[in-house]
């Protein structure tokens, strides 16, 4: 029992912090500490109305805990009633939830009325995310100067990251210094828009929430094939390219502390447990740190992404615990489930090089493709040598131009583009501009993926 409730209380004590650094971020780090001192007083707030309240219990609702049984129909609600009362964290929750289509239905315009009616209540991420949105072009047409603009209130509210930098740079690289010049006049106007109305003014109209439920449990993890893409095109007539390599390791790693391999977590005897912080690199290259290994599985064991790719890795390295790779595998396929483009880059590298599990080349194919849609560099140049030597699926040399393309973009080639452009150049050359429109399109979707990241 002790080591138990030694785990809880790590774990209460850990669970703001380790939330805040998620994309979808946890209202009870925004309302200024929990007012009420049990799960009792909590649900009689929000039952008399109390806006808080409401919020705070339709986020553990949401997530579901020990106190709180998932629920989603009925978090949906009580968000719903915290926003239309003016509370903003719970207008951004929804602005994020509808717009990564988490238990309903995708809607990205409307998320970005709720990112605007939170922006008015001063939630500083609701600002940097109607940037990226106006810069991408997610929900609304793209418009360089508008996301300049929130971008820039986004940093005076106190959000870090280097976005504003980013796109101010993009900007000059397109030669078009007058769209920072609006940028800049447009964010005061944005904030006098803003202090003119409130909450509840910028929301959207009322409308049902409608919970749809996750992918059913006995459809399989692996991520799906590229939807919405026309099927892969017969290899081009003539003698094939040279194989090409595949990029080294997936994930960088930083020194391991000098101490006694321990054993997993589920293991120890009980009695005290270590707690020596735990630091790695995750796949995106997001250095990020656990206060120790209990706190690091209870917030993998509440389902957080970045939390089951890094109990994942360590178990892979044998960091704080002994090296378990079958169990390794297993919390990174419930991350990749989760969507965690760090653990799909885990898996992708283990079954392609079948050291520690059996060589799998379509699993490898199937995670390649999952990491690099969520902006690991080094997956996006990998599926592109996977589709141009046909391994785990059909050869596809437009394919393996488009996502060299991409990895050219977030610098890192080695040449190979140019192999394949030449090639289609002299086989079927109308499939060159074709590749190069698909490029660009998921530049712009793994740009925005890789923005939405805590860390980066």
């Amino acid at each position: 029992m002790r080591i138990l409730a030694r785990r809880l209380a790590l774990g209460f004590a850990f669970v703001a912090s380790i939330f805040a650094q998620d994309s979808k971020p946890v209202l009870l780090s925004r309302t200024g500490g929990n007012a009420w001192s049990n799960a009792a007083e909590l649900q009689a707030a929000a039952k008399s109305g109390n806006p808080k309240a409401c919020a705070q219990l339709g986020e553990a609702l949401l997530r579901g805990d020990a106190d709180f049984p998932q629920d989603v129909p009925r978090a949906l609600t009580l968000l719903e009633q915290a926003a239309r009362a003016g509370q903003p964290s719970a207008a951004f929750r929804l602005g994020m939830l509808l717009e990564h289509g988490d238990s309903v239905s995708q809607d990205q315009t409307r998320a970005l009325a709720y990112f605007r009616a939170a922006a008015a209540g001063g939630t500083p991420e609701a600002f940097r995310n109607l940037g990226v949105a106006y810069s991408t072009g997610r929900g609304v047409p793209r418009d360089y100067a508008e996301g300049l603009g929130w971008l820039i209130l986004a940093k005076q509210h106190g959000t870090a990251g280097t976005t504003e930098d980013e796109l101010r740079a993009h900007v000059r690289s397109l030669r078009h210094p007058e769209w920072i010049a609006a940028g800049e006049k447009r964010a005061p106007e944005l904030e006098r828009e803003l202090a003119q109305g409130s909450v509840v003014k910028f929301l959207p109209p009322p409308a049902p929430l409608v919970y749809v439920s996750p992918t059913s449990a006995n459809q399989s993890m692996t991520p799906a094939v590229e939807k919405l893409v026309p099927p892969p095109l017969a290899k081009p007539e003539g003698k094939p390219l040279e194989k090409i390599a595949l990029e080294p390791a997936a994930s960088p790693t930083l020194p391991q502390p000098s101490m006694p391999a321990l054993p997993p977590i589920s293991g120890l005897a009980d009695g005290p447990l270590p707690e020596s912080p735990i630091k790695l690199v995750l796949p995106t290259g997001r250095a990020l740190t656990w206060p120790g290994v209990t706190a690091l599985q209870t917030a993998a064991d509440r389902g957080h992404p970045d939390a089951l790719a890094a109990l994942g890795q360590i178990y892979l390295n044998g960091q704080q615990v002994s090296v378990d790779v079958s169990h390794a595998v297993a919390i990174l396929e419930r991350g990749a489930e989760a969507d965690s483009a760090d653990a799909a880059a885990l898996l992708a590298e283990l079954y392609t090089k079948g050291l520690q599990t059996a060589r799998d080349d379509a699993k490898a194919f199937a995670f390649t493709l999952q990491a690099a849609r969520g902006g690991v560099r080094t997956a996006i140049y990998n599926l592109g040598a996977l589709y141009a030597n046909g391994t785990g699926t059909k050869a596809d040399y437009t394919e393996a131009l488009a996502w060299l393309i991409v990895a050219q973009h977030f610098d890192l080639d080695s040449g190979q583009t140019t192999r394949i452009r030449d090639y289609l150049a002299k086989s079927d050359a109308k499939q060159i501009p074709l590749a190069e429109r698909r490029a660009a399109d998921r530049v712009k979707a793994i740009e925005a993926a890789r923005a939405a990241l805590p860390g980066l």
